[in-house]
C-alpha cells in the first residue's frame, strides 16, 4: 500500500478507544509503607547471616560482639532503606518531569502527542532515534534491519 493510504484513526474512534482500554501507562504499583520497606531489607541474605552469628555470639557468651554484628545490621540496613527511598524519590521526580512523545497519524495529519495518549489501532511514525512508545506491527519501512 501507499503511504498516503494510511490516514489513521479518526478522533471519534480515539475517544472510543481511551475510554476502552485507557491511556497507554504501565499500571501504578502500590507504595510500600515506610516501615515494610525498611524490614524488607532485612530478607538480604547476607544480613540474615550475620543475625544469625550474632545469635550463636549470644548463646557462646559474646554478648558484646553480638552486640556489635546486631548494630552494624541495623546501620547497614538503615543506610540501604535511606539510599533506596532516595533513589526511588528521584527516579519519580524524573519521570513526572519528561513527557515523551510520538508522532502518530490521525484524521490523516500527522500529529506529535503524548505517549501515554497512543491507543491501539494508532498508527505511529517513526524515525532514527525515536523511542519505539508501545506494542505493534511494523506495515511499513526503508532500511528496515
Amino acid at each position: 500500500m501507499a503511504k498516503e493510504q494510511y490516514s489513521g484513526l479518526t478522533s471519534a474512534e480515539v475517544q472510543q478507544r481511551l475510554e476502552q482500554y485507557g491511556e497507554n501507562t504501565l499500571a501504578k504499583r502500590k507504595k510500600m509503607k515506610p516501615a515494610a520497606a525498611f524490614f524488607k531489607t532485612f530478607a538480604n541474605p547476607l544480613l540474615l547471616i550475620l543475625i544469625g552469628a550474632s545469635v550463636i555470639s549470644m548463646f557462646m557468651g559474646e554478648r558484646i560482639d553480638a552486640a556489635i554484628i546486631l548494630v552494624m545490621v541495623f546501620v547497614s540496613a538503615l543506610l540501604d532503606f535511606v539510599n533506596t527511598s532516595k533513589s526511588e524519590k528521584a527516579v519519580a521526580s524524573l519521570i513526572a518531569k519528561v513527557t515523551v512523545t510520538a508522532t502518530v497519524r490521525r484524521d490523516g495529519k500527522e500529529l506529535e502527542i503524548p505517549i501515554k495518549a497512543i491507543v491501539p489501532g494508532d498508527i505511529i511514525l517513526l524515525s532514527a532515534g525515536d523511542v519505539v512508545p508501545a506494542d505493534g506491527w511494523v506495515r511499513e519501512a526503508d532500511d528496515f534491519l
